[in-house]
Parts: C-alpha cells; structure tokens; sequence
C-alpha cells in the first residue's frame, strides 16, 4: 500500500526532453517523479517498444507506423523534435531498455498500446520486472489475460469518462494495485470502495493543470488520488511535498 501519494511523469518529463526517451525518464526522476508511464507498441516481427503515436510522424518525421515496420526498421528510425533542437537524435527505446534503465530507481507504469497484452505480461515476467512495472488494462479481458500469466503482476484497471461506472466491479476479480478513474468518477463511494480492496486510485492532472495547476491539484487529493499523473512534474512535486503528500 503506497503510504504517500505519488507523482507520475507522463512519457517521463515531456517538456524537457523528447519523450519516451532515456533523457525524459531521466529528468523525470531528477524532478521527483515516483512512477513514469511509458507507452508500449508491438512491431511488425513482434517486439515491444516504447512509442506512443499512432503514427512515427511527429516524432521522427518519417510516414507510417510502428506496427507495419519491424524491429531492425523501428531501430532505424530517429527520434529528432523541433523544439529540443539541442538534442542529439536518438533511438526509439525497446522495453527492455526501458526496464533495465528505471529498474530499483521508479515504478514503470506501461501504457499497453499495441500487440498482446498476454507477450506484454510475459516479457514483464521475464524481464524480473514484476515488483515494479505495472500494465494498464483498459478492458476486462485483457485485465484476465495479463493476469493468468502471473499472480504476481501489478496491474492498473482504467476507466475513461465515456464508460459506465458499472464496469470497474468487472476488473475486481483480477485484483488491480491500482485503478484509473476519470475526474468525474473521482467520488467518496467509489474511492472508499476500492480502497476497501486494496486497490489505490490514479487519475490524470493533465487535462486542467496548464490553465490551474494548484486548483487541479488540491481537487484531485481531496477527491482521493492517490497517484497522480502531470506533464509537469516540476509544479506537481514540489505541492505535494508541500503537504508532506510524497517522500
């Protein structure tokens, strides 16, 4: 049970590095983040690595996409974006990678994008990675794949605001560490509820915070957050060691 609650950097610390790279995530833990979420995609030959884009475009200006390459061709591509001209250009991360970087030093949220959620599992498994990586499940089925891999797994259920709230009861028998819920099912029944299984709340500071970052930040820790994801971990941190909220 996190006894604190926690600050994630979203794609490790976005705006002062390219993210999902080695660069970001290490910024984001310079920064204080406790958890940095990475999105996992599936190449063409069957090799998860960490991108988030539908497309490769913005990120290395090339067409197509992640999926229809294969892995010698992903390592081909470089990550170069206009606004971190100071960059040099860098390889898209494979998971391994990712894992043996953050290993004991953060919590590894992966954002599971593409390709079995099942391999996903198992190459977490095989990567001795179950005690600190955690595997979004978006639907129950993939929540019950990751699952019959191992009971050792940390899994994160998540919810978004065009679901019914009806649907977290689905997710409880794979017994997520934590569950994601949108803002507007961020309420005293439901948090006190997962609480009561063990399982811990997520939710996302990034709609709000350019706009209000303290506002959106005290709303959400009194609606129960135990886990909250930012874009600026610069701003988040710092509040939240403020209230004595995280180590």
């Amino acid at each position: 049970q996190f006894q604190q609650v926690l600050a994630t950097g979203h794609r490790g610390a976005p705006l002062h590095a390219p993210e999902n790279t080695l660069p970001s995530f290490e910024k984001a833990i310079e920064l204080g983040a406790d958890i940095i979420e990475m999105d996992v995609r599936h190449t063409r030959d069957g090799h998860f690595v960490i991108f988030h884009d539908d497309t490769v475009t913005r990120l290395t200006g090339q067409p197509g996409t992640i999926e229809e390459r294969t892995f010698a061709q992903v390592r081909e591509l470089e990550i170069q974006m206009a606004k971190f001209p100071g960059f040099p250009k860098l390889k898209i991360l494979t998971l391994d990678e990712a894992v043996n970087a953050l290993r004991d030093r953060a919590i590894i949220y992966l954002d599971h994008k593409t390709g079995p959620v099942r391999r996903l599992a198992e190459e977490v498994v095989r990567l001795k990675a179950t005690d600190n990586a955690y595997i979004v499940v978006r639907t129950p089925q993939a929540a019950l794949e990751a699952r019959a891999v191992s009971s050792d797994l940390h899994l994160m259920a998540a919810i978004t605001d065009k679901e019914p709230a009806s649907l977290v009861d689905f997710f409880l028998p794979v017994r997520p560490t934590l569950f994601e819920l949108p803002r507007v099912y961020l309420t005293p029944e439901n948090v006190e509820r997962l609480r009561s299984q063990g399982i811990r709340i997520f939710t996302n500071a990034m709609e709000t915070e350019n706009e209000r970052p303290y506002t959106t930040y005290q709303d959400l820790l009194y609606r129960g957050a135990d886990v909250i994801q930012t874009d600026h971990l610069e701003r988040l941190v710092p509040y939240l060691r403020t209230f004595n909220a995280t180590r």
